[in-house]
């Protein structure tokens, strides 16, 4: 099972690096390589939903913790969501996604913040003792 994953997954980074050369030799067009980077993307998700899933059933206790970190994420990405105020046009409309996009960023800020202050916590626990 590993070996043939691990074929899948070489497979897909030589397909991804086929792309952006076909890309930079103008064989292909920008959104032939989005839409293939779309796809990759839903790829992941799926995958990552369907080993949640798995590792849900094998391990019930382990299924809530990440069910606690997926909750715990979708509040923080809410909380970034309403603090984006998104970009808007010389006549004040708002340009759609701008929001969306500001929101992933106060999210990785936020993400990264958390994840920095518990690796200083573990670190400055080990240290007292």
């Amino acid at each position: 099972m590993e070996k043939n994953l691990s074929i899948v997954k070489f497979s897909l980074v030589g397909l991804s690096l086929l792309m952006v050369l076909l890309f930079v030799g103008d064989a292909i067009s920008l959104s032939a390589l989005i839409n293939f980077s779309l796809g990759l993307v839903g790829l992941i998700v799926l995958s990552t939903i369907g080993a949640a899933v798995l590792n849900f059933a094998e391990n019930p206790s382990k299924g809530k913790s990440f069910l606690i970190g997926l909750v715990a994420l979708l509040l923080v990405f809410g909380i970034s969501y309403g603090a984006a105020q998104g970009t808007m046009t010389e006549d004040g409309a708002l340009i759609p996604g701008s929001q969306l996009a500001e929101a992933g960023i106060y999210t990785l800020y936020a993400v990264v913040f958390i994840a920095l202050a518990a690796l200083l916590y573990s670190s400055g626990k080990r240290v007292i003792r």
